[in-house]
Order: C-alpha cells, then structure tokens, then sequence
C-alpha cells in the first residue's frame, strides 16, 4: 500500500482531518464535542501551528502529525514546537508510517528555525516510548503525569545539529538521511530519562551520543533550554557558537504590590503577569499573564515569555511591550484594566482561575443566566488544544459580559465584567477569554465575606478508631475483627507496605477492594494494585503541573514497621465501619508540599456525592470525563454509603478524576503541627 505523506491543505482537509481525528476517539470529541472544519481550523490559529502533515492512502487519510507553539495551554520558547494532533490509523500504528511522519517531518524542521521538538505524552501508552526514545525524546521535568495526565518529553537534537553542523539543512536527528538509525528493540533497552543528569551547576542537562553522516557527535545541553553546555566532533571540542553562550544573570527586581483589604495585587515586572491573592486562601485567585497578539498562543498554564517595561504612577501600572500597553487601575474593591495594541492583529487577554472548590455563574446581555457549581468537562466545558470546538454557545459579546467565581465555604468571589466590544469565551479554567480587533477593557470586583474554617469534626458522629498494636508489615498484612462466635470476620484490612491499601471488609462484605491479582489501569497510571494509597506531590496552586496523578509512594513507611521521617498507617475503628489513613512527612524535602491520600471509587459506583454543606450534588461517573473540587464526598459501595473526610492537615481539598474506569479521588492537605501530618477518616454511613 503506498502512502504520501504531505502538508495539509485548509481549503480541502479541513473537515476530513476533522473526521478523521473525531473517528479515532481523539480530540475533543471525549468530551462531547465533535471537531468540524471550522473548529479545527480556529484551533490551528490558536495554537499556533507551524507544520501540519497529512499521511493519505488511496485518498484516504491514514495519519496526522501537526507542530504548534502551544499544547496543554502551555507555550513554546522561541525556537521550541510542541508535536501536537499525532493520530494514525489503529491498524497502521504498529508499521513504518509512525517513522515516517516522524522522518518526513524532520526533514521540514530547518525551515522553520525549529532547535527544539517537545510532545505530551501518555505514560499508560508504553508501546510509543521506544520509538521516542530511538528519535531523542527524554524527560527533563517530573517523572509524574500533571492534572491533565500527560508527561512532557523533550528533544534537542534539531539545535545540536544546527550548532555543530550550520548550513547543513538534512542534518537534524537520528531519522535524518545519512544518520545513524537504531532498531525499535535496541530502542526498549534505553528509557526516557536516559543521559540525563544534574551536572556541577545544579542544572538539569542531557547527554546525547549519536552519528550525523559519518561524525561522531557527543554533546551536552541544557534540559529545558536546549542551548548546548559543550560538544565534540569525532572526539574534538566543538566550537559552540556565541548564541549557545549563556546570558549574563541578571538581578531579580522585586514585584509591585498593592493591598486592597484582605486581597493584594501583585505585578511581575519581568513578565507583566498579574496575581490577585486572598490572605485566608491557598493560591492565586487570579493569574493574568501578560497579553498576546498575532500569531502568539494565549496559554494560561505557561505563558508565552514576553519582555516588558513597567511604570508605576500612583494607583496606576503601566505595561508595555513591543506592540501592546496594558494600564491596570485600582479602585476601591475592584481592579480595571486595559490593553491598546498597534500590532493590527488579533488582541487575547486570558487571565486564569485559581478557584476550585466554587461556582461559576455568567450573564450575558440578552442572553440566560447560569450558575452551576465547578465541574470541569461538564460546567464550564473543556476542550484542551481544540478550545473553539466549544462553539457559539459558549462565545457571547464581550460588552456587557459577565463572570462571577463564587467559594461558599469562604464567601470569596471574583467578578470579571467586559467593558468594551469583543468575544468572550466560557471555556476550561480561564476566568474569561477575551479577545478583540481593537482595544480590550474588563474590571474585576474582589467580594471577601466572612471567613469560616471548616470544621474538622465530621458532621455524622463516627466511631474513633483507636489505636492498637499492628502486625509487623510483611509484603500483604490483614487485621481482622472477628463476631462474638469467633469464626466469622466482622471486619478486616488488607495492606501492603509497598502499595497501600488493598482491602476494607465491613461484617464480610468488601467496602473498598483492589483488583489483584490482576493489576487495574486508572487514566495514565497503570499497573495500580491497591484500591488506596498515599504519596507526596508539588504545590496543587501552581497552573503548569496542578494536581500529579502518582502512583504508592514506598519511601513512606508503614507504622509499625520503622520510625522512619515518612510514614503512614491504617487504622480501624473497633468494628471496622471506618478507617483513618494518615501521613506524616518530616523531611520538608523540596518540591513535596502536599500530603495525599488516594481512593479509587469503581465506575461500578455509578455516581459520586460531593459532600460541601447541606445541599449534596450527585454526580454521574458514566459518560465524558470531569474532574471538580470539593471537601468532602460519598460515594455508594455494596456495604453502604461511604463518607471521605479530612480529620487533620491545613487547607484540605479533594480533586475528583472521573474517567471510564471510576473516579480517582487526590484528597490532599498541607502538613500540620511538629509531625508535619495531615489524616483523612473513610466512614460507613
């Protein structure tokens, strides 16, 4: 079967692309909204794609492979590409044609000044890793999936073969003509973190061995920037040129900052980026990155890096870059800005949400009100990388627009009103996306009310479990209560020191179980044995990685077995009808602010309660994925309802996962007290 491989055509692949990717259960099309013609070409402009290849058998279209500046909201230095929109035909995807997107591809990359290739991968998809590793893809930032589930690989070797070999346009990667190839199988012996290693500047920096043409190159370069540290050529020093050399470092200039009652504004005069905090909240409420115009994505994760000068006058700061000026006024409760530009193109502002446990509620001129409480997927909708597949239902009139984010449990809100013409889009987690062909204008009102803790005692009296000597853990311990015969088990725990929590039995009947001896795949982790376990993750405030799916984290001990500075423990209540799981971290280790407990509720469940004052809101787990905040929640189980609770940590939330094989709930907490612990109580209703 012969196969072109060729750049797309707007005018005649636009709806057949569309197709194609929709057939193949990719996109958005998971969350319920199909791509067509028009969406997929907005996306294309959004996200900046530079490269789109088409791979056509018998005027069918069999693959696809794009490059854009952005991918996850996140975009790309100068010089970087994200491989965006790879979809190959399921019966294909085992032959040549993946390695032949990847070559026809590369042979593309001088032309558009490419230096370096990055691409979000799924860990649970192990059958590509050797093919990115056999083409110079390697992790270089958290070896653990983000909130959105993916891993984010990169792959310099376009800018080492441009820094050692210049002129040379063929020469840019390991599938390039000439270069030394390896087989998929040589390729399996390697991993994705091959090279890497953190050298005597405390930067993270790859080591690459390779052949271009008949030269044997060994380089280093940095991790993340791709700029080359040192090469040989046929074991001679290379001369790296002077744009390799590193910048001077610069002194860091502090931000400006403006209190506003219990909220202060703070302006990032490197960057431009605004952030509005509360005192009594964890994280940002408000992340207003610097605007955007052209061709430039609007990323709210990770932004586009854009050099600014700022000027303080008063109540008023001034930002200014090449093309666009944005001025933001304080008033009092409320902060208005707004962006000029002379680049005659499109004009974005983006700024993002920091709220999680909260409602959203619109109104539009001429248009229905509604107000429902934050699930991801469902309200406001979400399609990542394809945003405008979202379509005219949700795209009003900016003037006149109207965006309240509303916590209950706080009374804090946000409210972001448009002030001049444009579109407006409710889409994933901006507190509004507008944008327009001239100036943009919007005013954001702070509402603090009265600050209320919420109460660590459960609102259903329980039964404490009390503690009581443990088993020395062995590979899988079981505790059990017995009834007054003696012979029948009233309760029981299986746990394993490695994997967590792998059964609860409540009089016989299983309350949580795992699926051993089989393993279970949940999202992007695979190979889960447990039913729930613990682990330590980075800070859940932060837009780039968010909430890490992670798997049992071994380096806390299980009570009983060591006074370890990590451990965590099990504990029953007398008639095991509930459990606490609690976790303790003594080391303040960087990088590790946050405790977490683990639950995996079974699609079997069927629904899931979110648990935050008196009005309970259900939750199907069947259909398109969500994900959403709350406090607290329940969910059904063949011995009752089963209530999930924090009993000790400071600013304790739960993120809820819902995908096809149930919810993943992350209840997470700071550490609290000398023990740096945090303890959620599961309890039988």
């Amino acid at each position: 079967m012969t196969t072109r491989i060729r750049p797309f055509d707007a005018a005649t692949d636009a709806e057949r692309v569309a197709r194609f990717i929709n057939d193949h259960g990719s996109g958005p099309v998971v969350t319920g909204l199909p791509l067509d013609g028009a969406s997929l070409l907005a996306s294309i402009q959004e996200t900046g794609v530079r490269l789109l290849l088409v791979a056509e058998s018998r005027d069918t279209i069999v693959g696809t492979l794009a490059y854009a500046r952005m991918s996850g909201r996140r975009v790309a230095p100068e010089g970087h590409l994200f491989a965006v929109m790879f979809v190959v035909e399921r019966t294909l995807r085992g032959g040549f044609l993946v390695g032949e997107l990847f070559a026809e591809s590369f042979r593309r990359f001088p032309s558009l000044g490419l230096r370096t290739l990055r691409l979000e991968v799924d860990p649970a998809n192990q059958r590509a890793f050797p093919l990115y590793v056999r083409v110079g893809f390697r992790n270089v930032s958290s070896p653990r999936p983000d909130e959105d589930g993916y891993l984010e690989l990169v792959n310099h070797l376009p800018g080492i073969s441009s820094a050692l070999f210049p002129g040379e346009a063929g020469l840019v990667g390991p599938s390039a003509p000439g270069s030394e190839t390896r087989s998929l199988r040589e390729a399996r012996a390697e991993s994705l973190t091959g090279g890497v290693r953190i050298d005597g500047a405390g930067r993270t920096v790859i080591d690459y061995r390779l052949r271009i043409g008949t030269s044997r190159i060994e380089a280093v370069v940095d991790g993340q920037t791709g700029e080359l540290v040192s090469g040989r050529v046929d074991g001679d020093p290379a001369e790296i040129p002077d744009a390799e050399l590193a910048p001077p470092s610069r002194a860091v200039r502090p931000p400006l900052r403006h209190e506003l009652g219990g909220f202060s504004a703070e302006l990032d005069v490197e960057t431009g980026a605004l952030t509005v905090r509360h005192r009594d909240r964890l994280g940002p409420l408000l992340v207003d990155a610097f605007p955007v115009c052209g061709d430039t994505p609007a990323g709210v994760r990770r932004p586009a890096v854009t050099r600014v000068s700022v000027s303080q006058h008063g109540g008023t700061w001034t930002t200014t870059s090449e093309h666009l000026t944005r001025v933001v006024s304080f008033r009092r409760g409320s902060i208005e800005l707004t962006v000029t530009q002379n680049c005659g193109h499109l004009l974005t502002a983006s700024p993002w949400s920091g709220f999680r446990d909260a409602e959203l509620t619109i109104a539009a001129r001429g248009r229905d009100k509604r107000s429902a409480h934050v699930v991801r997927g469902i309200w406001p909708p979400e399609a990542t990388d394809f945003e405008p597949a979202v379509g005219a239902a949700h795209t009003y009139e900016a003037l006149g627009m109207r965006a309240s984010w509303h916590e209950k449990h706080s009374e804090i809100g946000i409210d972001v009103t448009g002030l001049t013409s444009g579109a407006w889009r409710v889409e994933g987690p901006h507190l509004a996306r507008i944008s327009s062909d001239g100036t943009i204008a919007y005013r954001v009102e702070l509402r603090d009310g009265q600050q209320t803790r919420m109460p660590v005692a459960a609102q259903t009296p329980t039964p404490t479990p009390t503690p009581r000597p443990l088993p020395l853990p062995r590979r899988l311990w079981t505790r059990a209560a017995h009834d007054d015969d003696g012979l029948t088990p009233a309760g029981s725990l299986d746990v394993s020191a490695a994997t967590g929590l792998h059964a609860w039995r409540h009089r016989g009947i299983h309350v949580l179980e795992s699926s051993q001896p089989r393993s279970r795949s949940i999202g992007p982790l695979y190979r889960l044995p447990a039913a729930a376990w613990v682990a330590s993750l980075r800070d859940r405030t932060t837009p780039d990685h968010g909430v890490e799916w992670a798997p049992h984290d071994a380096s806390f001990t299980l009570d009983g077995a060591s006074a370890g500075e990590r451990r965590w423990g099990v504990q029953p209540n007398a008639d095991f009808s509930a459990i606490d799981i609690s976790l303790s971290d003594l080391t303040e280790a960087p990088g590790t602010d946050e405790l977490a407990v683990f639950v995996f509720v079974p699609a079997t469940a069927q629904h899931i309660d979110l648990v935050d004052g008196p009005d309970a809101k259900r939750l199907s787990i069947a259909g398109p994925p969500w994900r959403t905040w709350t406090r607290a929640f329940r969910f059904p189980t063949p011995a009752g309802d089963v209530l999930v609770e924090p009993r000790d940590g400071d600013h304790a939330e739960v993120l809820l996962r819902a995908g096809p094989a149930g919810v993943l709930a992350t209840c997470l907490a700071r550490p609290a007290g000398e023990e740096r612990h945090a303890r959620w109580r599961l309890t039988l209703l």
